[in-house]
């Protein structure tokens, strides 16, 4: 009886630390990063189907919409040192058939690499330009073209919009 239940142990532990396996949202990379809605160009998040990329860069916040428009912020050294962006920046936004702000890693989940990030369209999907990969920004960043190959989704990461201000945090 105790060999039964020491082996059934043993196997739910090995499933449960399986590499591939799906959590709603990443603990892998730190993220925190926020933002006031009402400012130029953080409001286009809450306009479903409007995507905004978040990087950092020597001290530069650089943020592209999903129109190509891109703006280079200087952050404070407060904010440089606070804001963890992931593995490769944040992709932030509504889906269209969703209310909830969503932040994803704008690197590509594939590849799995810092300096493979994803280019983000209007049409509200992100494209990773080393292994092909798209994802839907509007469906939990479910890929759509799996060439018959288990894709996985985006990461994503928690977010909270209280008052104005969104934040993404792990």
């Amino acid at each position: 009886m105790k060999r039964g239940l020491f082996l059934i142990s043993l196997l739910l532990l090995a499933a449960s630390c399986q590499k591939d396996s799906y959590n709603r949202f990443c603990t892998k990379y730190k993220v925190y990063f926020s933002c006031e809605t009402d400012i130029s160009p953080y409001n286009q998040v809450l306009t479903p189907g409007r995507f905004l990329s978040v990087k950092k860069n020597n001290g530069l916040l650089i943020l592209t919409d999903c129109d190509g428009e891109t703006r280079k912020e200087p952050m404070s050294d407060n904010n440089n040192r606070m804001f963890m962006l992931g593995l490769g920046g944040l992709i932030i936004g509504t889906p269209v058939f969703d209310n909830d702000i969503r932040a994803y890693d704008l690197a590509c989940p594939e590849c799995d690499e810092s300096k493979t990030t994803l280019k983000v369209s209007f049409k509200g999907s992100a494209t990773c330009s080393k292994c092909g990969g798209q994802w839907d920004l509007n469906t939990d960043g479910t890929c759509i073209n799996t060439d018959g190959k288990e894709r996985r989704p985006l990461y994503r990461y928690p977010t909270s919009y209280i008052n104005g201000v969104f934040k993404v945090s792990n």
